[in-house]
Order: C-alpha cells, then sequence, then structure tokens
C-alpha cells in the first residue's frame, strides 16, 4: 500500500481537476511533506500499537523479579500508552484518503484496548472510515482512466520507455486491485463480527464487479483440478498453496452472502426476499464444500509434510465449516 501511495496514477493531476470542474484541492510541495509525514507517523504508531501485545511478559521484569503480576501490570501500561500515542497520530489521517491511512486505520481499529478506556468506540469510527477511503481512491482511478490527461497520452520517443510505462500501469492495477480484496474481506469481517452494513458493496452491488468473478474462478478451480479429489499422491506445497487462494474467495463470498441476512434484518438494504437470500446461502455454502471440502480433508491428511506456510494457510481456511454448523 506504501507503493501505490507514490505512485503517480493514485493522483489526479491539476489539468484534469479543471477540465472536469473538480473544486482544485491539490497540494503545494510543502503541504504533501507534512502530509506524507503525518501518514508515516500513522501507521508506525499504528503497527507499534497493533503488535505490542506478542512482547514477551519477560521484557517487563525487573532483574530478577519473580513476581508475575507487576510484570503484566507494566506490560499493560505499556501497550495501553502505545495504543494512546497512536490515537493522537492516527485521527489527523482520518481526513486524508490514500492507502498508508487505509493500513493505518485498519491495524489501529482492530488493536484491542482497556474497557476503561473511554476513547475505544472510535476503532468502529477507524474501521468504516478506512472503506470510505477505499472508495474515494477507487473513484479517483475510474475518473484517472476515463480522462486521461495530457501527460498520459503523449507519444513516447522510445519503444523503451512506452514498455516501461505500460508495465508501470499494469503493476500498479495489480496492487490496486490486491488492496481493494484485502479491502472486501476488511469489509465482509466488519459487517458480521461488528452489525454494520457494508460499506465497499452494500446491497447487491457487488455481484457484477466482484462475486460473479469469484464464481467463475471457482467452477474453472473445479474443471482443472476436479479430477484429484480422489487422488492418492501427496500434495505440493504449491497445489496446497492454490487451493488456499482459491478456497479463500469462495469462503469470502460464502460469508458475504450471510451477511445480507444480517442486512436485511438491521437494515433493510438488500433488494431481494428472504427466501431468496437464504437460498443464496445454502447455495454458496455448498459451493465451497463440494469444490474445497475433498481438497481440505487431503490438506489434513497430507499437514506433517506441508510447510510452516502451507499449514498456517490450511489452519485459516476450514473456519467455515466448523463456524457454520
Amino acid at each position: 500500500m506504501v507503493t501505490l501511495d507514490h505512485s503517480p496514477t493514485s493522483y489526479l493531476d491539476g489539468q484534469k481537476i479543471q477540465r472536469l470542474g473538480f473544486p482544485n484541492m491539490q497540494l503545494d510541495n510543502e503541504d504533501k511533506v507534512e502530509k506524507d509525514a503525518l501518514l508515516n507517523q500513522a501507521l508506525i504508531s499504528a503497527v507499534h500499537a497493533f503488535s505490542a501485545r506478542w512482547i514477551p511478559i519477560g521484557y517487563f521484569r525487573n532483574g530478577t523479579e519473580t513476581n508475575l503480576q507487576e510484570a503484566i501490570a507494566r506490560k499493560e501500561y505499556f501497550v495501553e500508552s502505545l495504543w494512546q500515542q497512536a490515537y493522537r497520530n492516527v485521527l489527523p489521517v482520518l481526513t486524508r484518503p490514500s492507502y498508508r491511512s487505509i493500513l493505518a486505520l485498519y491495524l489501529f481499529g482492530t488493536t484491542p484496548t482497556s474497557l476503561k478506556n473511554k476513547e475505544r468506540r472510535i476503532s468502529d469510527h477507524c474501521l468504516e472510515t478506512a472503506l470510505r477511503h477505499y472508495v474515494q481512491l477507487r473513484a479517483e482511478i475510474r475518473i484517472a482512466a476515463r480522462y486521461p490527461s495530457s501527460t498520459s497520452t503523449q507519444n513516447y520517443d522510445s519503444t523503451d520507455n512506452n514498455l516501461a510505462g505500460t508495465k508501470a500501469e499494469e503493476e500498479y492495477n495489480h496492487l490496486a486491485d490486491t488492496a481493494y480484496w484485502f479491502g472486501i474481506v476488511i469489509d465482509g469481517s466488519r459487517a458480521l463480527t461488528r452489525c454494520q452494513p457494508s460499506v465497499l458493496l452494500p446491497g447487491l452491488s457487488g455481484e457484477s464487479q466482484v462475486w460473479d468473478l469469484v464464481r467463475k474462478q471457482s467452477e474453472s478451480f473445479d474443471m482443472i483440478y476436479r479430477s484429484m479429489q480422489s487422488s492418492k499422491p501427496l500434495l505440493t506445497d504449491g497445489t496446497v498453496m492454490t487451493i488456499i487462494q482459491y478456497g479463500s474467495s469462495c469462503k469470502t463470498l460464502f460469508w458475504k452472502a450471510v451477511s445480507r441476512v444480517q442486512e436485511y434484518f438491521f437494515y433493510q438494504t438488500v433488494e431481494q426476499s428472504l427466501d431468496a437470500i437464504l437460498e443464496n446461502v445454502v447455495r454458496e455454502m455448498n459451493r465451497f464444500e463440494d469444490v474445497f471440502g475433498p481438497f481440505l480433508e487431503q490438506c489434513g491428511r497430507d499437514y506433517v509434510l506441508l510447510s510452516e506456510k502451507s499449514r498456517i494457510s490450511y489452519c485459516e481456511l476450514p473456519m467455515l465449516k466448523v463456524t457454520w454448523y
């Protein structure tokens, strides 16, 4: 996400803003330096607060002290101090959409804090704002693509320069799509765990943009790998990671279907009937179980022979079966 912020593709130039009649809110060089400093500090502080919980208690003992409760109290004070520091540094980026602000707001929004903390509800606002930053950044990408500036359409003197520009744009688009998928996963998790309406894909708006593609990818995976469902040879780490990647997107599709049930009852933002929504939940659950269930059993069979990365990924994916039933 840091790379995306430093790419010129992510910004609308002054000429384009004037052409479209938008308010000129471009920052001068001094303001850009200040914004960069704020974003970097917010992200660093959010990372520190997010990761502090995993510092071993032993680091908070004084010499040969054996009193565990005092060490725990010191750690709690230290972790809470980092949360307060992150709180002060993250607030300014709530109004500065960028990929770094998205990551900082997400990390801070998912950082636990004491129940005595009167500001702990800021986490809900941070997560929602992070998702709304996605909406604005994606809108800028669409506008940039629809109304290219003169600098992006000029003829290059060198074919190599032209190819380099095309490759850089393709890489940027890939990174932006990857970041957007991360946002979709965040949005789905937030909708289910915090009983909040979807920000990125409310109602059925994501069908043509995201979910139809996920279904097609699952179908393609099934056509290629169906014959391996009953195979006896050990799975390779490459095959396991392919299963995890496709299975994760299919699982996200299922949880999105479940979140629509919640949205139907609490927010009335889904256009379908309740029967149709429930049928879709069952259909997506069956899709996951039919396509990926046999492969997960094979992953469990070969678990001890897989790499650490494959084992960790495998442990995350079957949560659909455990949680749903």
